[in-house]
């Protein structure tokens, strides 16, 4: 299994056909997450934990649910999983009653983040994975976060950095507050905003990001 990002997606699908539409779907985010493909609930266990071995962090897993394929009980088993507990969970089934039963096990036990019914839209498919990979790298990614922002939400992707950069500036003049004078830390604070400023827009030009206002 080739790894070439930090983190990873996981399909399941044992229909072949769907599989290959959904890898090519999500061939546009491979950029930044690497995609891995499982034809059975078996194959899937193993490559969670070949991914874990190799050091990767599944950000994502997406899961077909059928009466031949339980992709909703191996959300569940996930939970038990040390380094995939935190991955966000698509489930993708049915509306029968067969299938409801199994997305509501999800949400009890194995903590889903989304059901996509079919047919799948593309643009609802595209949507769910935004957002919910956005959700993972807020959460998880600190120091390159903003290179997330090219195949993700960028908007959600700058808030969370600003904020992040705004907490270590706290945290660093808590820390050092008490042997500073009024001045000093006046002083400090003006150039660390001036310099994060000027920071964010060079960064927000190179990405063609347009700075939010707040």
């Amino acid at each position: 299994m080739t790894q070439n990002n930090r983190y990873a997606v996981l399909c399941l699908d044992s229909d072949f056909a769907n599989l290959d539409k959904l890898d090519t779907e999500l061939s546009l985010y491979q950029s930044h997450f690497d995609i891995h493909l499982a034809t059975s609930i078996s194959e899937g266990h193993e490559l969670v934990q070949q991914i874990g071995r190799q050091g990767q962090h599944l950000a994502m897993v997406v899961a077909r649910h059928s009466r031949l394929f339980d992709g909703g009980e191996f959300l569940v088993q996930l939970e038990q999983s040390a380094h995939a507990q935190s991955a966000r969970k698509i489930l993708i089934s049915k509306t029968d009653a067969h299938d409801i039963q199994a997305i509501l096990n999800a949400v009890n036990e194995g903590r889903l983040d989304h059901c996509l019914t079919y047919p799948i839209e593309q643009a609802s498919l595209h949507k769910t994975v935004v957002k919910e990979l956005t959700q993972y790298v807020v959460h998880h990614e600190k120091d390159q976060l903003l290179d997330f922002g090219k195949v993700l939400d960028q908007q959600k992707i700058l808030r969370a950095h600003i904020e992040n950069k705004m907490h270590s500036y706290r945290a660093s003049f808590i820390h050092d507050f008490h042997e500073l004078s009024d001045n000093e830390l006046a002083i400090q604070v003006i150039e660390a905003l001036l310099a994060f400023s000027q920071k964010r827009m060079r960064r927000a030009r190179s990405d063609n990001i347009q700075p939010s206002t707040f």
